[in-house]
């Protein structure tokens, strides 16, 4: 066992106040025009932008998402993005040097529709939706040619309330919004995938899918690792959901089965994995709109997924990657809103999370990454309409594989504008200044991406930018 270096105890430099002031008039001033089309979408009312044709036996809607904006580091440098080394997520008001744009559309044909559109109506429904992203320093590659879903839902056919579907499709996801960390999500990144949902099994509701994961361009293992080639694996995804526990209050149960296929060409043997977990969501708090979710999942070999974006198995390398036969991840989270309907809105969540690999690579001390994170938002309403945002969001990470150990913190403050007070009310224009400060173990892996964000050498950084934010559907 490697023993770590030692770490300096010198407290982060905070940036001149006066060197921050002037970027950020500066940055107001320079890119003024942008900012202004950046205004008008986000203040343009959040039911233009969703287009429904309807006939009498059929209606097409749009739905989608869209998050597009402008910001710098220092010196006019690329803004920064700080998230800490063996982190899943990343705490993102002021924090997403980014644009991600998608474009969904739904058809649905009623093969009996009832006297108002309710659930109870029998149709068939097919869902197209594409999607592109790209960091700053690489917007030339924002292109829309990625088929993000595309399958066909048939709804009520074989009996009231159970509901069959095929193609690709993002699978009923759970998020903690706050640090967009995507804890479950099964479907993302699937070839394609078949399901039945709505049956009820005792107290109640059951949802069964299967996935289908190809995995493109893997090296090899060992002598064989000049080649790449292709791995197959399927997910079999149960849950259990809508089991009521008490007064506003839900319980989900979740399971899974994995399978990554061989590939004797590249060396691979076939791996086997499962998933156990489950969620409570408590609803209606403090009298409110206010609700708390709280979960708790378990993965192992094939089961551990390579992302929050990613459903694929993680690639196995003996030499700096993961063992599948010895792999396992676990997380315990949790996520509270706070809508009273007052002045104030807020979320709170909180992630730990420990991930073993199977594998310590050379120059690391270990084969596992644990990882802590809590963060809070707070929303102050000025007025209807304007309102200041204030995030703060702190994550611990020990990463063996790495060697490294220490914290980061992010603080931003954003002005807003919204069509309402509401913590959700989209589409919102933000304004924001982001501080970030981290552990010297950490430097030179926070804050020198992308493109040429500067804080490669730094234990601390700063950006400031423009960004809208909506969906709609």
């Amino acid at each position: 066992m490697k023993r770590r270096r030692s770490r300096r105890t010198q407290a982060p430099k905070t940036p001149p106040a006066s060197s921050t002031k002037r970027a950020f008039f500066s940055f107001l001033s320079t890119n003024a025009g942008f900012l202004t089309v950046l205004v008008i979408l986000a203040i343009a009312p959040g039911k233009l932008c969703a287009i429904e044709l309807m006939g009498d036996q059929s209606v097409l809607t749009t739905k989608g998402y869209f998050r597009m904006g402008l910001g710098a580091s220092e010196d006019g440098k690329t803004q920064a993005k700080f998230i800490a080394p063996g982190a899943q997520s990343k705490y993102r008001l002021g924090n997403e040097p980014d644009t991600n744009i998608e474009i969904e559309f739904d058809y649905r044909w009623y093969v009996e529709k009832a006297e108002t559109y309710t659930d109870a109506s029998k149709f068939t429904e097919f869902v197209f939706m594409l999607d592109t992203y790209a960091e700053h320093g690489n917007e030339s590659d924002l292109e829309m040619d990625n088929v993000a879903k595309a399958y066909i839902y048939f709804a009520n056919l074989i009996g009231d309330g159970i509901d069959v579907w095929a193609g690709r499709r993002r699978y009923y996801r759970k998020d903690i919004h706050l640090n967009d960390h995507f804890w479950l999500n099964p479907g993302q990144g699937s070839h394609a995938g078949v399901g039945i949902e709505g049956m009820r099994l005792g107290p109640g509701i059951l949802r069964v899918a299967l996935f289908r994961f190809e995995d493109e361009d893997v090296p090899g293992l060992g002598p064989f690792e000049e080649d790449t080639g292709l791995l197959n694996s399927e997910i079999l995804d149960l849950r259990v959901t809508d089991i009521v526990s008490n007064k506003n209050g839900s319980l989900s149960l979740w399971g899974q089965l994995a399978r990554r296929e061989d590939n004797n060409d590249l060396g691979f043997d076939t791996e086997n994995g499962y998933s156990v977990g489950f969620w409570h969501t408590q609803g209606q708090l403090f009298n409110s709109e206010s609700q708390n979710r709280f979960a708790v999942t378990f993965r192992k070999g094939a089961a551990v997924v390579q992302g929050t974006f990613n459903g694929r198995p993680v690639r196995e390398n003996f030499d700096s990657g993961y063992d599948l036969d010895d792999s396992y991840a676990w997380e315990v989270n949790n996520d509270l809103l706070i809508e009273p309907g007052g002045p104030i809105s807020m979320q709170w969540g909180v992630v730990i999370r420990q991930e073993k690999r199977g594998v310590t690579p050379e120059g690391g001390s270990g084969d596992t990454v644990m990882w802590y994170s809590t963060g809070v938002r707070p929303i102050f309403f000025l007025t209807d309409h304007v309102n200041i945002a204030w995030e703060n969001g702190i994550d611990y990470v020990d990463n063996e594989p790495l060697d490294v150990s220490g914290y980061l913190f992010k603080s931003t403050v954003a002005l807003q504008i919204a069509p309402s007070s509401e913590y959700f009310s989209r589409p919102v224009f933000r304004i924001f200044t982001t501080g970030a400060w981290w552990s010297d173990d950490f430097v030179g892996l926070v804050g020198n991406s992308p493109g040429t964000a500067p804080y490669g050498n730094d234990d601390h950084g700063w950006t400031v930018g423009a960004q809208v934010d909506t969906w709609w559907e």
